[in-house]
C-alpha cells in the first residue's frame, strides 16, 4: 500500500509540475501579444501590457533600420538596379518596336531592312533611353524615405495582424516552447514527487 502510495504521490507531482510548466509558458507566450491595453492592477504603479503593443513603435523602428541597413549593405540595391535597367530595356524595346510597326517609316524600314531592322533600331533606342529611365526612377526612389515607410506600415498592423502572422511564421516553435514547459515542470515535479515519497 505504501509503494502504490508513493506512486501516486510521484504521478501526482509529476503531472501537477507539468501543467504548471506548459500553462506558464502558454500565458508567457500569450502576453508577448496580450493585453492589448495596460491593465493597471495597483493604479499608476503595477501595470500590464503586451511586449508588442506596449513597445510597438520601438520595434517598427528597430526593424525599419535593420531592414534599410541590410538593403545598403548586401548589395540588394544594387542588384534591383540591373534588374530594373534590363527590365526597363525589354519594355522600351517593346514599346518602339509596337510604334514602328504601326507607322509608315516603320513600314518602310521592315521592308528595306526586313524585321531585324526594326529590332535593331528597338534595341537602340531601348539601350539608350533605359539607364535615362533607370536613373529617374533611382532618383525617384531615393526620395522616399524607406526607413519611415517600414515604420508606418508595421504601425498600421493590429495586433491581431501581428500575432496571426507571428503565429503562421513561428507556430511550430512556439508549439514547442509550451511543450517544453509542460516537459520541465514534469521533470521538476517528478524530481519533488520522489523526494517527497521518500520522505512520507
Amino acid at each position: 500500500m505504501a509503494l502504490l502510495e508513493q506512486l501516486f504521490t510521484v504521478a501526482a507531482f509529476t503531472l501537477v509540475g507539468g501543467a504548471v510548466g506548459y500553462v506558464t509558458n502558454v500565458l508567457a507566450v500569450r502576453m508577448l501579444f496580450r493585453p492589448v491595453n495596460p491593465v493597471c492592477l495597483i493604479p499608476r504603479r503595477l501595470c500590464v501590457q503586451g511586449l508588442l503593443p506596449r513597445r510597438r513603435r520601438e520595434l517598427a523602428e528597430r526593424l525599419a533600420r535593420a531592414v534599410a541597413s541590410r538593403l545598403q549593405r548586401g548589395g540588394l540595391l544594387q542588384r534591383y538596379h540591373e534588374r530594373l535597367q534590363r527590365a526597363l530595356e525589354k519594355l522600351v524595346a517593346s514599346m518602339v518596336s509596337e510604334q514602328l510597326s504601326r507607322g509608315r517609316a516603320g513600314q518602310l524600314l521592315a521592308l528595306i531592312g526586313g524585321p531585324q531592322a526594326l529590332e535593331a533600331i528597338a534595341a537602340a533606342v531601348a539601350a539608350a533611353a533605359a539607364p535615362r529611365l533607370a536613373a529617374l526612377v533611382e532618383e525617384a526612389a531615393s526620395r522616399i524615405d524607406l526607413e519611415q515607410l517600414i515604420v508606418e506600415e508595421f504601425l498600421s498592423l493590429s495586433v491581431e495582424e501581428m500575432e496571426r502572422m507571428f503565429r503562421e511564421a513561428a507556430g511550430p516553435e512556439l508549439r514547442f516552447i509550451e511543450l517544453m514547459g509542460f516537459a520541465l515542470g514534469a521533470a521538476i515535479g517528478l524530481v519533488e514527487g520522489i523526494l517527497a515519497a521518500l520522505l512520507l
